[in-house]
């Protein structure tokens, strides 16, 4: 036999996956009549097995990933399902709790509310209360304003009837005094040189104008003295002007005191000398005012009106 059908020969008797089994050879006329074919024809067989043979294993490789996948899938999803059951527990309690607390808020608003409209039934209590209080409070200073300016005015003519009869007092002294010391300088220069005729005649002093006694026998002041009168009150008061200095303010040791509502304790001197007569400011707060113009100093005539502090005196010049 030819070595070249043997060998031809022997690859058709192999039995491939897959393939039926190997028929019986042939004639080896017919063999030899188309050696190149079944060659070729084996040769497609075997790629095309072993492509579905690498396909197989690669198909079986997907399918084991695939599996795979599919457990960790499933083992996903349980985990996610038990989360799911942990969250929804925990969902559960709380919104028992946000029931819960609703309802403590609820009742926690609904008892402030109860208290507030309670402070407020107190405060209103309290406002009218304290509304009652302040009209007795008011009504009470009104009464005591009224007291107080009663007997003001009361202490106010009291003391003004008081520094009238001073004044008349005092300008009596100073007439007495002018009186006796003219007296002694008459008997001073009769002593000197003696003259019958001369003691015999009364002495008067010159320039003096007798007091004149009022209807109580009580000295009257002097016509020839200057006087401030009071324009404030019910009635007028009149300052006798009857010393060269007199001081006016509020202190109780002034000469002329006035109680205006800005008047200062020395608040104005008033000078008197040879029928002149000026105020000057004492450096009050408030200022001193004549005729509504402020002054430092100045000499007032008859009719002029003074201010000290919101005191108003009139001044008379008498003749």
């Amino acid at each position: 036999m030819d070595p070249t059908i043997q060998e031809e020969h022997t690859d058709t008797d192999q039995v491939l996956p897959g393939d039926e089994p190997a028929r019986a050879p042939r004639e080896p006329a017919v063999v030899t009549a188309r050696p190149g074919k079944l060659e070729v024809k084996l040769a497609e067989y075997r790629d095309a097995l072993t492509g579905m043979a690498a396909k197989l294993r690669e198909y079986e490789k997907r399918g084991r990933r695939h599996e795979a996948e599919k457990a960790e899938i499933v083992a996903r999803i349980a985990a996610l399902e038990q989360r799911n059951a942990v969250l929804e527990s925990q969902r559960e309690h709380a919104d028992a709790a946000t029931r819960q607390a609703n309802e403590q808020l609820t009742a926690a608003i609904q008892a402030l509310q109860t208290q507030a409209s309670e402070h407020e039934r107190v405060r209103i209590a309290l406002q009218t209360e304290i509304d009652k209080a302040d009209k007795a409070f008011e009504i009470m200073r009104r009464e005591a304003e009224l007291t107080a300016a009663a007997r003001h005015s009361e202490l106010q003519r009291e003391l003004a009837a008081e520094r009238e009869i001073s004044a008349a007092l005092r300008n009596q002294l100073e007439t007495s005094e002018q009186a006796i010391a003219l007296v002694k300088a008459g008997l001073e220069s009769r002593q000197q040189a003696p003259d019958p005729a001369a003691a015999a005649a009364p002495v008067e002093p010159a320039g003096l104008v007798a007091p004149v006694a009022g209807g109580d026998g009580a000295p009257e002041q002097l016509a020839a003295v200057p006087v401030l009168e009071s324009l404030d009150g019910e009635k007028p008061v009149s300052h006798a002007l009857s010393r060269s200095v007199m001081v006016i303010g509020r202190s109780k040791d002034t000469d002329i005191r006035v109680t205006g509502p800005n008047t200062s304790r020395r608040h104005a001197r008033v000078y008197v000398k040879k029928g002149s007569v000026i105020v000057e400011d004492m450096g009050s707060l408030n200022g001193t005012y004549v005729n509504e113009q402020v002054v430092r100093r100045r000499e007032l005539h008859d009719g002029d009106v003074l201010d000290v502090g919101g005191a108003r005196l009139r001044f008379v010049k008498r003749s």
